[in-house]
C-alpha cells in the first residue's frame, strides 16, 4: 500500500483522488471531495479530499455518521497545472473497516 506524503504531485485532480482512494480502501475507511478554494479568475487552487466521516451533520435530531474525522489530504496547483500534496492526516476517530468493501458506516 503506498501512503500519501506531502510533496506528492499528480497531473490531474482526478489522480490524486483515485490514489487516496485506493489508500482509503486498503485503510478501511471512504473519501469525498471537501472544501476547495479558487481564485479571483474562478481557477480552483486548493481541493480537499477527506474521510466521509469528517464535517458534522447541520440539521439538528439526525442520525449521521459524521464524526468530525480528521483524516484528509490537501492539494494546492503546481505552476504546470498539476497538483501536490501539501497536508496529509491519518488521524481517524471512528471505527476502520476490518474488510475491503466492508462497511461501517
Amino acid at each position: 500500500m503506498q501512503v500519501p506524503s506531502v510533496g506528492t504531485i499528480f497531473d490531474s485532480k482526478d489522480e490524486a483522488y483515485d490514489f487516496y482512494n485506493m489508500f482509503s480502501w486498503e485503510g478501511g475507511f471512504g473519501i469525498c471531495y471537501g472544501k476547495s478554494s479558487t481564485n479571483s479568475k474562478n481557477y480552483r487552487t486548493m481541493q480537499d479530499i477527506v474521510c466521509r466521516c469528517a464535517g458534522k451533520e447541520e440539521r439538528p435530531n439526525t442520525t449521521t455518521f459524521r464524526t468530525h474525522c480528521e483524516a484528509r489530504i490537501r492539494l494546492h496547483r503546481t505552476d504546470d497545472h498539476g497538483w501536490y500534496v501539501t497536508v496529509f492526516i491519518n488521524k481517524h476517530n471512528h471505527p476502520l473497516s476490518v474488510k475491503c468493501g466492508e462497511k461501517k458506516q
